[in-house]
């Protein structure tokens, strides 16, 4: 496995030089997106293979075959994000009130408004299940409710954060400004680092924290971002091999250092994505896209109107339920590799197009890496709404590299839209046109 797995890290590096050369901007999306791919499928094999050559998992032969195809997807997927943002420099953005078109107060009520709604949901889920200390009092713990929209709801609280921080005139965030931003990211925090989650922690510490640059048009040097990169990570890490000892009420000492991420089980996220791979390969079950038709058109379908939609969907397409293991059937793992993969795993945004699509998630890569680039282009050559949105695509491409693109893809749809709402409700008139459609 070390030949494509060595391919793997030049191709990173490469598309990481190549962006920060070209486009000099540590918020280009090669340079957030490609770390995250280096520790999934470079750091972590050589890691597991060193330790205990995967523990019976896997064999030489099938790391090196998924290695393989993991190469030629994340070589698809560079490629798009270099692809997307070609012809775009950082340094376009303007600074001052220029790069922000947009009316503040009606900016602020849609912050307000959003941010309502999103901690509304997370109180709801909270005193659904009893109260704080029953939602969290035991490991791996959180809110609840019965209807996926309500429980989504938290998830405004990002459109929010992206909002504020457009609204913001100085450039400093003034005491009640960042009282507001700390309450916005509150939900993500609480429920990431009391929950043991990865995705929320990230949200709220790294979607802040960019969305408070780029609504400037400023940027953090490279060893800052990348120091602070080292220290989140290190943190998730953590939180992971820690959930069954993270709960509110705990004692403060955790039970094993992020290293323990890299212990061989059927739940690992390499060996899972992994052995999906081999898995597809060999019984030739691709789902040829039905995963994001359900995505897109009966997920958001209310189940009041529809209570048997994901079961129905399931049984038309002959594919398991979308809701448990997003889609991935853990039990087929069994005929091939000989063990049943464990339920909550996530196979890595590689494994997902590739069970999806075989070798057509060359152009699926390619796509969605071209998107990335192209919203970070027009964010720092158009600015206005573009900036928002990269923000938000950016804040959740740890869904994207670390578990599935319907795991970033529902989350942004969600929030995208009322994003959007927002912004068109607060974009700027100018007088030349408010004259026209007077006259």
């Amino acid at each position: 496995m070390l030949i494509p797995t060595l391919l793997i890290a030049f191709v990173i590096a490469s598309t990481l030089a190549a962006a920060l050369a070209t486009h000099r901007d540590t918020f280009h999306p090669a340079v957030l997106i490609g770390p995250m791919l280096a520790f999934h499928y470079c750091y972590s094999p050589m890691v597991l293979e060193w330790n205990d050559g995967f523990a019976g998992f896997l064999w030489d032969t099938h790391v090196e075959r998924a290695q393989w195809i993991h190469l030629a997807g994340i070589a698809a997927l560079c490629v798009g994000l270099l692809w997307g943002g070609k012809g775009a420099v950082a340094t376009q953005l303007p600074d001052g009130d220029t790069q922000h078109p947009f009316d503040r107060a009606r900016l602020l009520h849609g912050t307000l408004l959003l941010g309502t709604l999103g901690i509304a949901s997370f109180i709801y889920g909270i005193n659904y299940v009893g109260g704080f200390e029953r939602a969290y009092g035991t490991a791996y713990g959180g809110g609840y409710a019965e209807s996926g929209w309500t429980r989504d709801l938290q998830l405004l609280c990002l459109p929010a954060l992206l909002l504020l921080s457009v609204a913001v005139r100085s450039k400093r965030f003034r005491r009640r400004e960042l009282v507001l931003a700390f309450l916005l990211a509150s939900p993500f925090l609480i429920h990431g680092l009391l929950g043991a989650r990865r995705g929320p922690t990230f949200l709220g510490l790294a979607g802040p924290a960019m969305l408070f640059y780029m609504a400037r048009g400023k940027r953090p040097s490279f060893p800052t971002l990348a120091l602070s990169g080292v220290v989140v990570a290190a943190l998730l890490l953590a939180l992971v091999v820690n959930r069954s000892s993270v709960y509110w009420g705990a004692d403060l000492e955790l039970e094993e250092g992020p290293s323990g991420y890299f212990r061989p089980t059927s739940g690992n996220d390499f060996i899972f994505g992994a052995g999906l791979v081999i898995v597809a390969d060999s019984t030739r079950n691709f789902n040829w896209g039905t995963t994001y038709l359900v995505t897109l058109f009966v997920r958001p379908i209310p189940r009041f109107l529809w209570p048997t939609k994901y079961e129905d969907a399931a049984n038309y397409f002959n594919r398991p339920i979308l809701e448990e293991n997003l889609g991935v059937d853990v039990k087929s793992f069994e005929g091939v590799l000989g063990w049943t993969a464990a339920y909550g795993a996530a196979p890595g945004i590689v494994g997902d197009m590739w069970r999806e699509f075989s070798w057509g998630m060359l152009v699926a890569l390619l796509g969605i890496g071209w998107f990335y680039g192209y919203a970070w282009r027009r964010a720092v050559s158009d600015h206005g709404k573009w900036v928002p949105i990269y923000c938000f695509l950016a804040s959740l491409s740890i869904y994207l590299v670390m578990q599935t693109l319907e795991a970033m893809l529902s989350r942004f749809l969600f929030g995208v839209v009322p994003l959007l709402l927002v912004l068109n409700y607060a974009k700027r008139v100018s007088s030349t046109s408010a004259v026209l459609r007077h006259a």
